[in-house]
């Protein structure tokens, strides 16, 4: 609920500049000036309260139907709204707001955010930690470490083997360094280490494990690099896969300028140790993950965390044996770290994640998990969340996608099950079967992206379900998208069937890239 105290003498313009300030994070991308305001006053001149408001119908254009727009020129103590002695303090109004709906820029999909990622990409050997005029002289440290690790080594590839927690898919050695000196110098001369403690247990399936192993240092040493900025405090292996990811770029750029265009370029990226280890999979042509066996050596994150994610010498061995998303759980406040991994779980369609995130996490799922699933064309995925998430939406919504709303009662919308980018996303992709399903289960529909981007991607039979089954229609944008990508018949139906017809982009467009048969 939000009250507005303003004096007589402003403007209705100005009580949208208002309402905008308000509602700020809502109305970010919503100019004031597009607000339309509706004194929400029935005919016997009393305010109309918030059930009333819900049910209030809709005209064609998604306006309340029977309520006077407000003129924006128009004082606020106008007679024809207000009254004469309209004061602040003294009077008041119930005013509905009818948001247009923003078309937001096109995002990438995540199946194309990932193609576009292996591009930057390329295996590339870890650099050293330890850069001294020493580094080639015999690590004298050798023969007693390697005496220590023997035992551990074949007991954790064994557990491995065997299918023990976290174990089932990925052969990974973690190594975390304590504090002292020689640390650096430690983890530079891991490998080595532990083939030398391979050797030591006769195993030779395991010594050409180790032999073979692939190496990531990632640094969190504050001293000499700017790595040691942590980019979340409270999730250590969200920072260790951005920090593994470093060391895959092909480019060899300074640290915060790598994360700056992985988070610009890559919004839907949500990393953790699996998905990098999957993606060096893929680099290096190896199609069954259990024959690549990695070593992870982290250093100086334990002086780098804060308290609330410090790290005791028990942690970083308990850390060492645990899936990383279950000892993180476990050992401290999940909510933020869970929703955003229910939401990358929701986009690439990994259900069995999401089931154990949901019956292991407080989080709650978001809007954006169904529309990345729906533009991904996860149906199963969709059904299930459908089935889990709770309704929570005072916001009534239109088929052109704008909604109404009371904005003198309180209305939390924060729970809506998921957005028209469902079925917008969904239609750009050609996912006849998730845009179905939504249009049959779900009230929020779409808008005129749905066809504009389906004729875009030359997408014909969704465009031909979505003229049948929804009243959204298109823009110019559908026969100017379709013109330019060669689709043909698309362009045909189009121009036949539909009346918005296009831009000189089409012909343009069309013609520039040898479509004649369009022109």
């Amino acid at each position: 609920m939000i009250s507005i105290l303003i004096e007589d003498w402003n403007t209705v313009a100005d009580l949208k500049k208002e309402i905008k300030d308000e509602k700020k994070n809502k109305l970010k991308d919503v100019d004031a000036d597009s607000l339309q305001l509706f004194l929400a006053k029935k005919e016997d001149g009393s305010w109309l309260d918030g059930a009333e408001a819900v049910a209030a119908p809709l005209d064609d254009r998604g306006n309340p139907r029977g309520f006077e727009q407000m003129d924006p020129l128009l004082w606020l103590k106008d007679a024809k709204y207000f009254g004469e002695n309209f004061t602040q303090g003294e009077g008041k109004a119930h005013v509905l707001v009818v948001v247009p709906k923003v078309k937001s820029k096109r995002p990438a999909t995540a199946k194309a955010q990932r193609k576009k990622l292996f591009n930057a990409l390329e295996w590339r050997e870890p650099m050293r930690l330890c850069t001294s005029d020493g580094q080639d002289w015999a690590y004298q440290g050798a023969p007693g470490l390697v005496a220590e690790l023997a035992q551990p080594l074949v007991a954790h590839n064994e557990a491995w083997k065997l299918g023990y927690e976290g174990k089932q898919n990925y052969a990974i050695n973690l190594v975390l360094d304590g504090r002292g000196t020689g640390k650096s110098r430690m983890l530079d001369e891991m490998k080595g280490l532990l083939c030398e403690a391979a050797k030591q247990s006769q195993q030779q399936e395991l010594v050409e494990r180790m032999k073979n192993a692939y190496v990531f240092r990632v640094t969190f040493e504050g001293g000499t690099s700017s790595t040691g900025n942590l980019l979340d405090s409270e999730c250590p292996e969200f920072d260790v896969s951005y920090r593994m990811l470093y060391q895959l770029a092909k480019d060899r750029i300074e640290w915060p300028k790598f994360v700056d265009q992985l988070v610009e370029s890559y919004p839907s990226l949500f990393l953790c140790i699996e998905e990098v280890m999957e993606i060096l999979a893929t680099l290096e042509k190896i199609g069954n993950m259990k024959n690549m066996t990695v070593i992870l050596c982290v250093d100086d994150y334990a002086s780098r965390s804060l308290p609330a994610m410090s790290v005791s010498s028990s942690e970083e061995s308990e850390y060492a044996y645990r899936e990383p998303v279950t000892w993180h759980h476990q050992k401290h406040d999940p909510s933020d770290f869970c929703k955003r991994m229910m939401n990358y779980y929701a986009s690439i369609g990994d259900l069995g994640r999401l089931r154990w995130l949901y019956d292991n996490c407080d989080a709650k799922y978001s809007a954006e998990a169904v529309d990345g699933a729906a533009t991904n064309g996860h149906l199963e995925v969709v059904k299930w969340l459908h089935d889990v998430l709770s309704v929570d939406s005072a916001a009534m919504r239109n088929s052109s996608g704008t909604f109404t709303e009371l904005w003198s009662l309180d209305g939390d919308n924060s729970a809506v099950k998921c957005t028209t980018a469902a079925m917008d996303g969904a239609a750009m992709n050609g996912h006849l079967n998730v845009v179905k399903w939504l249009h049959k289960n779900r009230p929020e529909g779409c808008t005129t992206s749905a066809m504009d981007e389906a004729a875009r991607n030359g997408h014909f039979s969704v465009v031909l379900w979505l003229h049948c089954n929804r009243k959204e229609g298109c823009t110019t944008a559908a026969i100017d998208g379709a013109a330019n990508g060669g689709h043909h018949q698309v362009v045909e139906w189009l121009h036949q069937t539909r009346s918005e017809g296009c831009t000189h982009d089409a012909m343009i467009n069309a013609a520039s890239k040898g479509f004649l048969d369009i022109v």
